[in-house]
């Protein structure tokens, strides 16, 4: 028996961090894609969000923060995301307790095999494309990793150890 639409899986998207950037980010991505086919998570630490450049306002007492301020959870139903109160403690354990550890893609690059750059840091362009999201760091990753790649030839090694 097929899966319905109903019970297909979603894409999920998990942005750790309800800044300017990551409430930008979460609003625009729950705005273009919403709860259909991608389940969209913000996960931050505090439960509102006040634009930084106002926080001298506050403190000077011009401005009420309780009337600048977004509250994530209210936020969220709005715009078709997830919110989480949390925080990132970690990503990747062996790194930080093996330090002979080395990633999948420095061993792709020590022995010269294509890498998953494109998948990776690609994606995330493409995704960030498809929403109208600027992700030039993850476009420059991705243009250097390519690059490294396309010059990879028998004669030389590379060095990176």
């Amino acid at each position: 028996m097929g899966a319905t639409p109903a019970m297909a899986k979603k894409t999920q998207i998990v942005v750790v961090g309800g800044g300017a950037g990551g409430l930008e980010l979460v609003t625009r991505l729950g705005a273009r894609f919403g709860r259909r086919r991608h389940d969209i998570i913000l996960v931050e630490r505090n439960r509102t969000h006040i634009w930084k450049p106002l926080l001298h306002e506050v403190a000077a007492g011009s401005l009420d923060a309780n009337l600048d301020e977004v509250g994530y959870r209210s936020h969220c139903h709005r715009w078709g995301y997830r919110f989480f109160m949390g925080a990132l403690q970690g990503i990747d354990r062996a790194a930080r307790e093996n330090h002979d550890h080395k990633p999948s893609m420095l061993q792709d690059v020590l022995a010269r095999r294509p890498t998953e750059i494109d998948v990776l840091n690609g994606g995330i362009v493409r995704a960030g494309e498809r929403a109208g999201v600027p992700t030039p760091l993850h476009m420059t990753i991705a243009a250097l990793i390519a690059g490294l790649e396309a010059g990879w030839s028998d004669a030389q090694a590379p060095s990176i150890e």
